[in-house]
């Protein structure tokens, strides 16, 4: 088991829940791996399908993957970035690989079209002619309080019927990017993976946003949560399909500047929306790691990272008050109520 320093030996309490949460955060992750996946599907013969390729983490995914000598097929809604990720992909493939077998290819779709999906599929199925991996990364931000976006920040006017259906209509943006999107990749490539690998694998990039509601994200919270619930309960529903889920704290890149509630906004927005401290955010790089390794090891369920929010989901059940107030300091967030 984990040591516990000496000064926190003396807070019994504080001591004990430290230790359960180091031992709660051991057996979990001993209990929910299988065998490891590379003993079944070789590395330089896994057929990848990433989900929002063209930047950040499933950018830096299909890069690893492509260095491995996997068949990778990078997805996204910008043609532009695709072809440039694709052909980083294409030069970082071992130089053993037979590069005239187009093993990093693209394919431009929106997640949430059902005929540019299902195109999707048929592409990669006439390329390699089945699926091993589906990482699902794609997805929309928000960074506006709810009631802000509605017209009334802090709610200290009641809102209109413009400032109502305004916010109703981010409201589905984020439903559209941050669950229509998975879900519909999903009902996809579930019974086409089933079918055609013999060890079938999907992984959805959530977010800490996910499990601890932030100030400021309320719609990218709350869609982001619904999501994950979607894929947990499809993990119960197809045992075969090994499910994984990441619930990264802040990454560093530009997913913040296409927000659904801040491009077009009615209001001067300070900062581009951005109230969050970034300091210490992770990099794309070091968290596409992570959701590789989780597949590689068989690793089922949530992953929350880094370490230090492990024990900040703990503790929000324990110190809700607490874990709020240390929300709102990390989003700079102070309610007209305080």
């Amino acid at each position: 088991m984990a040591t516990i320093p000496a000064h926190l030996r003396e807070n019994k309490p504080l001591s004990i829940l430290l230790a359960s949460i180091a031992a709660f955060v051991i057996a979990r992750h001993t209990l929910s791996r299988k065998a490891r996946r590379t003993t079944t599907i070789p590395r330089n013969q896994e057929r990848v399908v990433i989900i929002g390729a063209s930047s950040g983490v499933g950018r830096e995914i299909a890069k690893i993957y492509a260095s491995r000598g996997a068949l990778v097929c990078l997805v996204g809604r910008r043609q532009k970035e695709l072809d440039e990720a694709t052909q980083e992909c294409l030069q970082l493939y071992p130089e053993d690989t037979d590069k005239s077998t187009r093993k990093a290819i693209y394919k431009v779709a929106d997640s949430t079209d059902a005929v540019q999906l299902v195109a999707l599929r048929d592409f990669v199925n006439a390329h390699w002619g089945q699926v091993d991996t589906l990482f699902i990364c794609a997805g929309v931000s928000s960074l506006r309080p709810l009631l802000e976006v509605a017209g009334s920040p802090h709610g200290v006017v009641d809102t209109t019927v413009e400032g109502i259906q305004h916010t109703q209509a981010i409201a589905q943006k984020a439903i559209d990017g941050n669950f229509i999107g998975p879900l519909s990749a999903a009902l996809t490539f579930i019974p086409f993976l089933q079918h055609t690998s013999p060890a079938p694998a999907i992984h959805l990039v959530s977010s800490l946003a996910a499990l601890i509601p932030p100030p400021t994200r309320t719609l990218y919270s709350a869609t982001k949560a619904s999501s994950l619930m979607l894929f947990r309960a499809l993990s119960i529903e197809h045992p075969r399909i090994s499910f994984s889920h990441i619930c990264p704290g802040t990454i560093q890149g530009n997913f913040r500047a296409s927000a659904v509630d801040v491009v077009g906004a009615r209001v001067t927005v300070p900062n581009g929306g951005v109230r969050e401290n970034l300091d210490g955010a992770m990099s794309a790089r070091d968290v596409a790691k992570r959701c590789i390794r989780m597949v590689d090891e068989g690793q089922t369920g949530v992953e929350i990272i880094p370490l230090k929010y492990k024990a900040g989901f703990f503790l929000s059940w324990l110190f809700p008050a607490w874990i709020d107030k240390k929300a709102r300091q990390k989003y700079d967030f102070t309610s007209f109520s305080q």
